[in-house]
């Protein structure tokens, strides 16, 4: 078995499947759109609020059926019952997980389980023949093996599957001299398995990628200050969790030592804005230990990350702070987050002006696949400041799992993604 193309898929190439054929199809998709651009969908772990809201988003997507629904502990049990807001969309009865089934009955399957789950559940359905697995845990997020098991011990996965799968944030692109194996669209228009990025990891790479194209300067250290509403912790019930204790907060609870870290660092480097990632212990202590250079010749610097619970359901900003070497003026800074981004469906430069939330807010995108980034000098400190912000369970979630499987499966990129932002909220 190849490390490049785990398993070989009995399905072949990926099917066309006329208007009506799916027996289980669900919901509007299933009634709309050319039949012969029709994908079928799977959602296994569909009783969480990343399941709840891939639900949400297949049900009205233009070119995907909602075809199989999952959720192992609650088998037999109407889907709506955990998902009250889709009363009357067709939706039946939770399947137990197969995933013989699963593969023969969809083209793309989500994975919206926990990571030990999901760690088994990939090769298990590659090996049933699935076409696409997009896996919304951290199972098969961070490649190097050993930095896996340094951050992620309790999770036992396939690394042969981990070292083919692709990162899943589209707006990626790899450095001119690294490894587009695993980054980028062209990484995910070959994958057989996507690993859809962590909510911290997206914001943070989202507002860090243009520091690569920054020329002139070098960091010593970045800090992240991460802040995220009760929907990051899932839909688990605990006392932390409880309105009493979620209610008027801004409650630290990774002050050091986040795992999103990992991916953050692996992918950094990957792009460029960071040289080879450090380990587990370095990141979690700060220490620079032995000195290393990227391939732009800056020195790698060391990177931090702090992360608060805030009165927030949905929604996600971090910040950015690197005091840095050099000359660089804001203006300089701005354009370069224009270029980076110009393209990019998705993410949006705020300027500081014009608005009434002139700077990212996570107030601001809610409900849509959108990311808010800007960047600014605080030329008397030296320092750099990035911000980013999304809805976590959008584009930190089932928005991104879609938005990657849309790019794999040949259609368009922003296909039922295409929501505007919901305001007031």
């Amino acid at each position: 078995m190849s490390a490049a193309t785990p398993r070989s898929s009995s399905g072949g190439s990926l099917g066309v499947y006329p208007q009506g054929s799916s027996a289980g199809a669900v919901g509007a998709a299933a009634t709309t759109g050319p039949a012969a651009e029709r994908r079928r969908a799977g959602v296994v772990g569909a009783s969480g609020i990343l399941g709840g809201e891939l639900l949400r988003l297949l049900l009205g997507h233009p070119w995907l059926e909602l075809e199989y629904v999952s959720a192992q502990s609650r088998a037999g049990r109407p889907a709506t019952e955990l998902n009250p807001h889709l009363r009357d969309t067709g939706l039946g009865d939770f399947e137990a997980f197969d995933a013989r089934v699963a593969a023969k009955r969809c083209d793309v399957v989500f994975l919206a389980t926990p990571p030990e789950t999901a760690a088994r559940a990939v090769p298990e359905l590659l090996d049933a023949g699935a076409e696409l697995v997009v896996d919304l845990s951290p199972a098969y997020r961070v490649r190097d093996p050993d930095r896996h098991r340094e951050w992620y011990p309790d999770v036992d996965r396939d690394e042969e599957v981990a070292a083919a799968a692709a990162y899943g944030l589209p707006e990626l692109t790899p450095a001119a001299d690294g490894d587009g194996r695993r980054i980028g669209r062209e990484a995910i228009r070959s994958a057989r398995v996507i690993a859809a990025p962590g909510c911290f990891a997206t914001a943070t790479l989202l507002a860090a990628l243009p520091l690569r194209d920054v020329a002139g300067i070098s960091f010593d250290a970045i800090a992240i200050d991460g802040k995220s509403g009760s929907t990051g912790s899932g839909a688990r019930l605990r006392e932390s969790g409880s309105h009493t204790w979620r209610s008027n907060v801004v409650a630290p609870y990774a002050p050091r030592g986040h795992r999103h870290v990992a991916e953050i660092s692996e992918a950094l480097a990957a792009v460029g804005v960071l040289a080879g990632p450090r380990s587990a212990s370095d990141e979690e202590s700060c220490s620079l230990g032995a000195e290393k250079s990227s391939s732009n010749g800056r020195r790698a610097p060391r990177l931090g990350m702090s992360t608060y619970g805030v009165d927030l359901v949905r929604g996600l900003s971090v910040g950015l702070y690197a005091f840095f070497d050099g000359e660089l003026d804001e203006r300089t800074l701005r354009r370069t987050y224009h270029r980076a981004y110009r393209d990019e469906r998705f993410v949006r430069v705020q300027t500081g002006r014009g608005s009434a939330l002139p700077l990212p807010d996570p107030k601001a995108v809610i409900g849509s696949n959108n990311c808010d980034v800007a960047g600014f000098v605080d030329e008397a400190a030296g320092r750099l400041v990035a911000i980013g912000a999304i809805d976590n369970v959008v584009k930190g979630g089932a928005g991104q799992a879609i938005q990657a499987a849309n790019l794999r499966l040949g259609l368009p990129e922003d296909a039922g993604l295409e929501a505007i932002p919901v305001f007031p909220i």
